[in-house]
């Protein structure tokens, strides 16, 4: 299936697209796309922006039925926030929401809600960053998992693997677009505190903390 009839596809399944250049920028290729944030492309637009293979993104937010997608860096943290939905109570719940296979390995799950926000980082770890000219050794915060809601886009499977840095394509890896589910506010809540569990940008703190004080100037 080419990028216009994925993206007629994505259309019709309620959900609002923009195309996405493909030099693995994951950038909008229009000069505008907040105003596809309030309403859908007419399909004179889809056949403008894909009469070629081009990249897609679904634009989350009420624009396309409260949809709202968490973004999960790894592979091995999507398996500890399996573990930790299903701890929670909500194995089934995510056995219920499309998932999408990442480039670099991460995945995208999708659901509606009736309440829905805009991006929010759940679950940040601390890494260690070289200064190159001082050789200085500074840590900062690193996302692991985030969602994408209200004013968000997340790139989706049809897009070429151009649409991408790594040359590799997004693939549904269970269910696709046509099986959204409106999850209820607590269910939502059990996949937002799946991720919050395994939050770590607290240790960024305590590692400020311990850090010894400067030596006193000489005198």
């Amino acid at each position: 299936m080419n990028s216009f009839a994925t993206a007629q596809k994505y259309i019709e399944n309620g959900l609002s697209v923009i195309p996405i250049k493909l030099d693995g920028s994951k950038t909008p290729a229009v000069p505008a796309w907040k105003p596809y944030t309030l309403r859908q492309a007419t399909a004179d637009e889809l056949q403008s922006w894909f009469r070629n293979d081009q990249g897609i993104a679904i634009i989350c937010g009420a624009v396309s039925g409260n949809l709202e997608v968490i973004d999960i860096e790894s592979w091995d943290y999507c398996k500890h926030w399996a573990e930790e939905v299903e701890k929670l109570g909500g194995v089934d719940l995510r056995g219920r929401c499309p998932a999408v296979r990442a480039p670099r390995g991460g995945a995208h799950v999708y659901y509606r809600c009736e309440t829905i926000e805009g991006n929010q980082k759940l679950a940040q770890t601390p890494v260690g960053t070289t200064d190159e000219s001082t050789g200085e050794v500074r840590e900062k915060l690193e996302t692991l998992i985030e969602t994408r809601g209200e004013g968000g886009y997340v790139i989706a499977p049809g897009s070429p693997g151009a649409a991408h840095p790594s040359g590799k394509i997004y693939e549904f890896f269970r269910l696709d677009a046509e099986s959204i589910p409106t999850i209820t506010a607590d269910e939502r809540e059990i996949l937002l505190q799946a991720a919050r569990n395994l939050d770590e940008s607290h240790l960024l703190r305590r590692v400020a903390s311990i850090v010894p004080p400067a030596p006193p100037a000489a005198l």
